[in-house]
């Protein structure tokens, strides 16, 4: 977790075990897997990169620990409506191809 070597008052109370916790929310926001593989391999190791870029950033940009939840919070909603869009789109486009003649 990346910082700007300036320290927030507010961050002293932010244990490392929390900021982990968020992280994998964002992971799990993105990719909801359950099966213990799938969690192995470079693509979910870039996930996880990600994910403590957006909580690092979050948390370098946040004045309080109650912003900090906030954006967190706000950017886990905003990555789990963008999916739902696109999960969404896919299957208009598939039945719009099931859909065709002499598709």
């Amino acid at each position: 977790m990346e910082s700007t070597g300036v320290r927030k008052e507010w961050q002293e109370d932010i244990a490392p075990d929390l900021r982990d916790h968020l992280v994998h929310k964002v992971v799990q926001a993105i990719f909801p897997a359950t099966d213990p593989a799938v969690l192995k391999g470079k693509r979910m190791e870039n996930l996880v990169a990600y994910a403590r870029e957006v909580e690092g950033h979050m948390y370098e940009s946040a004045n309080s620990r109650a912003e900090y939840y906030h954006l967190m919070a706000e950017k886990i909603y905003k990555i789990q409506k963008e999916l739902e869009e696109k999960r969404l789109m896919m299957r208009v486009q598939n039945l719009d191809l099931n859909l065709m003649p002499g598709a």
